[in-house]
């Protein structure tokens, strides 16, 4: 009995099976009837759908190119219109602006009113721009012009050598030693800590030049413009100043030991905590000079006004040589005749 059950699913299952595969059959002809035919109906090369001919027609319609530009004509240029180009100077002068020369001298006039000058005025129309004031004339700088603060520039190697114009250079930390800059002009020059070590400055200009820290030991500087400049801390053992111009300059706790300064111009000169051990100060204008705890031991006194000079004590000048014969003020006589006793 159980046998004949078995053989009755076995067959009805497989009559499910087969029913369902005619069904799924019968599904996909009818779907696949209206693709072939309208593959067969279409031409050959033309079986796209209808969405992507009609895109492809409206491509076709969109011009490729304008008639002035070869870029399409749907590509909008976002870019700014460039500025209108400036008339022609000879359209200029049509249009009636020419330059009067009187007008212009009244300007240029004018300018140099408003800047302080004009004749015997002793301003810029006179003594010209940049110029420094003249330390020698004694007039205390009443028409001075200030000296503009130079644009510092790096001199290049081949820049550096004699009679160089140098005025405002960069040459912090420089190596220069043993350079032969004779006559150079070095105003206002930044040679902070620079190795000048035997370097030949002789008349040279060093005007308001930043010298502080640097290295001079051995240095020619005989006959140099060094008015105004800064000097402090820098090492100067054994250089030859004689007749430089150190008016006016600032060489607080610098070492000046065996320096020869005859002739000289040292007048208000800052020598505060120097050391000037050996140094030769015969025939120097020594006028408001300050020694303020500098040292002098064995310093050349020969001869020396030091009437004007600025705290100076009794240790300083007996430590000195040939301090007996310099002219001193009364204060200074330290128990020792004085051959020029200024009163």
């Amino acid at each position: 009995m159980s046998g004949k059950i078995g053989i009755v699913a076995a067959v009805l299952i497989a009559i499910l099976f087969a029913w369902i595969a005619i069904d799924v059959r019968r599904g996909s002809e009818e779907t696949d009837a209206p693709r072939t035919a309208r593959r067969d109906d279409a031409p050959r090369g033309q079986h796209r759908l209808p969405a992507r001919e009609n895109r492809r027609e409206e491509r076709r319609q969109i011009p490729r190119h304008s008639e002035r530009s070869s870029r399409p004509d749907f590509i909008v240029d976002r870019r700014e219109p460039p500025p209108p180009r400036p008339a022609a100077r000879d359209d200029r002068r049509d249009e009636g602006h020419t330059r009067d020369p009187s007008a212009l001298q009244q300007m240029q006039e004018a300018a140099v009113r408003a800047a302080g000058g004009g004749k015997g005025s002793g301003g810029p129309a006179e003594q010209g721009w940049g110029s420094a004031p003249d330390s020698k004339r004694g007039d205390g700088g009443s028409n001075a012009v200030e000296r503009p603060v130079r644009e510092r520039f790096k001199p290049g190697p081949g820049a550096l050598k004699p009679d160089a114009n140098l005025a405002g250079a960069d040459l912090r930390k420089a190596e220069l030693e043993g350079m032969d800059l004779q006559g150079a002009d070095l105003t206002d020059a930044d040679l902070h800590k620079a190795n000048m070590d035997d370097v030949q400055l002789a008349e040279s200009i060093l005007a308001n030049a930043n010298l502080t820290g640097a290295d001079l030991k051995g240095a020619i500087l005989d006959d140099a413009d060094m008015n105004k400049s800064k000097l402090d801390g820098a090492d100067l053992r054994g250089a030859a100043l004689a007749g430089v111009d150190l008016s006016e300059a600032s060489a607080s706790k610098a070492t000046f030991a065996g320096v020869t300064f005859q002739g000289a111009d040292l007048a208000g000169t800052n020598f505060a905590g120097a050391m000037m051990f050996g140094v030769d100060l015969r025939d120097t204008n020594l006028q408001d000079t300050d020694f303020d705890k500098a040292d002098m031991r064995d310093a050349n006194l020969t001869d020396t006004d030091l009437t004007n000079a600025k705290n100076l004590t009794c240790s300083q000048v007996t430590s000195a040589r040939g301090w007996e014969s310099s002219i001193r003020p009364e204060a200074l006589d330290c128990g020792s005749p004085n051959r020029g006793l200024a009163n």
